[in-house]
């Protein structure tokens, strides 16, 4: 542009701000916003609404709500689109009492909310056991005639079930479809896994079963929480039909499935079934495993030592999240399962992974230990896979932190999967730390 002596106005700076930010490069797109001063283009509410999303996703809600006040004292008015972001942030770092108020604070400056500012601060209040203040926001909407939606109510489910409110949450789902908000396989999701927690197995299992009339197909997760429903109540032969069931419909189990299943048969101390289900899960699978080192492993109450033998190798621990077929030197796997905040980038965005991924793991575990803090605390799942896996966020390494830790850590979190350590290295730097 500039080349062709075409000037670059705020909307073009407002984009590749806006651009960098959803790729999470927050210093760039601050470098942009420092050109755009120096050539005397005046950020506006986009550019300053840019900003502070770009920080809310990587999770820095007090440097987000700077630039929310810089933007006032700029004389450039917020808009409903900025009192969103703001408010989505605040409420994805459980700070909900400062949403509620920039919520008021919108209404003051006579902008109207609309259905994702309802939505965000229903979800949050929800999250926060707060629904009676939740469901106060649900009657304003239908007061003002702004419409609600699936999400709406699924929040609102999901916060009642939590709190152990079943028939209320019954009740409500009744009034969602009563107001011609069709659910979705989330909202039924919702509802077996709280019928499941709240003892009411045999609801739960009829509303599974009606799934398919109702031409709403289960996924693996509606699969997984009706196999953890009858594992908890030490109904194993129907879990495992329900495996077989889940397999004849095209619906592949993932590593959740079979650790509820076999990590309950362990915990109700059913060990021979749960070693059959292991060697006739080897024996689909055609596993094959490669000579690697691993760490020792302490178990717990819910965990039993298993020991498995595969030709002449004893196997100490499994990691079903890497049971697949063997590829090359390490072993393969393309289901994205696990706990986002400890997983991998390249498993994050569904890239083929090997056992390295539990390096990167491992770096995380070390991080927690040597911090005490949460990893990615105040963010949801989708929002780690976001900010780790499209847009190469770390948790960031106090200053303080021991040397030979941080080094290690630095280690496990190396982007290149070639560079990335091993096993066996991180093995050989644990008698100096």
């Amino acid at each position: 542009m500039v080349l062709r002596n075409i000037t670059p106005d705020v909307r073009t700076y407002s984009i590749l701000i806006d651009g960098l930010c959803k790729e999470g490069k927050i210093k760039d797109a601050k470098s942009v916003l420092a050109v755009m001063a120096k050539h005397g283009v005046k950020p506006d509410v986009v550019t300053y609404t840019s900003l502070m999303d770009g920080y809310c996703l990587v999770n820095q809600v007090n440097k987000a709500k700077y630039i929310f006040n810089t933007m006032a004292q700029s004389r450039v008015s917020p808009n409903v689109q900025s009192y969103n972001t703001m408010i989505n942030g605040l409420c994805k770092s459980k700070r909900v009492d400062e949403a509620l108020n920039l919520f008021e604070e919108m209404r003051r400056k006579y902008l109207v909310p609309n259905t994702v500012t309802y939505n965000t601060l229903i979800d949050g209040l929800s999250k926060s056991k707060r629904i009676s203040c939740a469901l106060e926001l649900l009657v304003e909407m239908h007061e003002r005639g702004q419409p609600t939606d699936v999400v709406t109510y699924n929040s609102l489910l999901d916060g009642m079930f939590n709190i152990k409110q079943v028939d209320k949450a019954l009740m409500l789902f009744k009034q969602m479809k009563e107001s011609g908000i069709d659910p979705d396989i989330c909202t039924f999701n919702i509802l077996i896994d709280g019928l499941c927690k709240g003892g009411r197995l045999t609801d739960a299992t009829a509303i599974f079963q009606d799934l398919s009339v109702k031409d709403y197909p289960p996924n693996v997760r509606t699969y997984n929480i009706m196999i953890n429903g009858l594992c908890k109540e030490g109904l194993f032969e129907e879990a495992l039909a329900l495996l077989s069931k889940m397999e004849g419909n095209g619906c592949l189990p993932d590593a959740v499935t079979f650790e509820t299943i076999i990590g309950a048969l362990f915990e109700k101390d059913e060990n021979d079934m749960a070693e059959k289900l292991l060697r006739e899960m080897f024996s689909l699978c055609n596993l094959q495993w490669s000579s690697f080192q691993v760490l020792p492993f302490v178990g717990t109450g819910a965990c039993k030592h298993v020991k498995l033998q595969h030709g002449k190798d004893n196997i100490e621990v499994c990691d079903f999240g890497l049971s697949r077929m063997k590829h090359s030197t390490f072993l393969s796997s393309r289901a994205t399962a696990g706990t986002a905040e400890w997983m991998v980038p390249e498993v994050l965005r569904n890239e083929p992974s090997n056992e390295k991924c539990d390096v990167y793991s491992f770096g995380v575990i070390l991080w927690e230990l040597s911090t005490l803090q949460q990893p990615w605390g105040g963010m949801n799942p989708m929002q780690v896979v976001g900010a780790v896996g499209f847009q190469h966020c770390r948790l960031v390494i106090p200053d303080d932190m021991e040397p030979a830790i941080m080094d290690i850590i630095k280690q496990c979190w190396k982007t290149d999967n070639k560079l990335s350590t091993s096993w066996s290295r991180e093995q050989r730097a644990q008698p100096q730390t």
